[in-house]
């Protein structure tokens, strides 16, 4: 599968400080992995190539894509609270399967793991990537002009 970080925005270097302030607002340390992540890529950036379609091959994930900037998902965790916050899970991408949706964990024992909020689970949720760099690395692109990847 290709690499797909180079069809993210990077962060403007005058706003690589915003991250701090979010934490401080909501009162949440994000995982180390995301954070950095968040610090050099805007999240809800991505964009697939001309004639390209974005998808992840897991299709039982629904993944839709990163709809929201990081202010608007801490806004999103902080209204809904159960089950997200009992267990640290805050969403990160939106899926057509799960109303939950795509989520990271901030808790010490599962820092920066992937989730899905899988309601037909009896755990809740179900872990999809190790850190937010193999969940995108999963990702790929679908060429609809001519049917090729």
């Amino acid at each position: 599968m290709e690499n797909i970080f180079g069809n993210f925005d990077l962060v403007p270097e005058n706003e690589k400080g915003h991250i701090e302030e979010l934490e401080k607002e909501y009162g949440i340390s994000l995982p180390p992995i995301f954070k950095v992540f968040c610090q050099t890529f805007v999240l809800n950036s991505l964009k697939p190539n001309e004639n390209h379609h974005i998808f992840h091959p897991d299709e039982e994930l629904g993944f839709d894509g990163f709809e929201f900037n990081l202010k608007e998902l801490l806004g999103y965790y902080q209204e809904v609270g159960e089950p997200h916050s009992q267990r640290k899970m805050i969403p990160i991408a939106t899926s057509s399967l799960h109303s939950g949706g795509i989520c990271i964990c901030y808790d010490n024992q599962n820092k920066d793991k992937i989730y899905v909020n899988d309601e037909m689970s009896d755990d809740d949720f179900t872990q999809v990537a190790t850190d937010i760099l193999d969940f995108i690395s999963q990702i790929g692109q679908f060429n609809f002009s001519n049917n090729n990847s």
